[in-house]
């Protein structure tokens, strides 16, 4: 969504795509709402031996106000209301925006649309792409980064396997 308003699209427009591509939950405000990555984090945090809320870390939400209650079918009527506030945080912004999430060494999570400058490790991420920098004592100032396809049917189609290969070595 975000690479495509930085593109030119209109919001509404990014996120019927994204939905249509189907990179998003079919109630795409799951993923709009901040909650999802959020509770993707606290996975992450809680195979490092962190313990972590998703439920209590702030998010920023990208889901229009007044449009996260509605019944989906009004939320897709009034999408457009959010674009001419977008294209002007867009315009105003002092880098590349993105979707950015922090998971810190206690545990903590915040999620929220940030300016990148350009030699940000986040910064140029395009389509459905994600990358995780690893910010650790040993890397310094350069983190470890990995890069990938972050949703798409084939993405989820090879993590569901591979839990299912999981699930089925450990009952073995």
């Amino acid at each position: 969504v975000m690479s495509r308003m930085r593109a030119g699209a209109a919001f509404s427009v990014a996120v019927t795509e994204a939905q249509q591509a189907g990179f998003t939950e079919p109630d795409v405000r799951d993923d709009l709402s901040g909650r999802d990555v959020a509770r993707k984090l606290a996975l992450l945090a809680r195979e490092l031996g962190l313990a972590a809320d998703p439920e209590t870390a702030p998010v920023e939400s990208l889901v229009p106000d007044g449009l996260a209650d509605v019944p989906l079918a009004e939320f897709w009527e009034r999408l457009g209301e959010a674009d001419a506030a977008w294209k002007a945080r867009i315009a105003e912004a002092s880098g590349e925006l993105h979707l950015v999430s922090h998971l810190d060494a206690d545990g903590s999570i915040r999620a929220a649309v940030e300016a990148l400058p350009p030699d940000s490790p986040l910064a140029g991420l395009r389509g459905a792409e994600i990358a995780v920098a690893f910010h650790t004592a040993r890397t310094g100032a350069t983190p470890l980064v990995l890069r990938g396809p972050g949703a798409s049917a084939d993405v989820t189609a090879a993590v569901v396997l591979a839990d299912v290969v999981r699930a089925a070595e450990a009952m073995r």
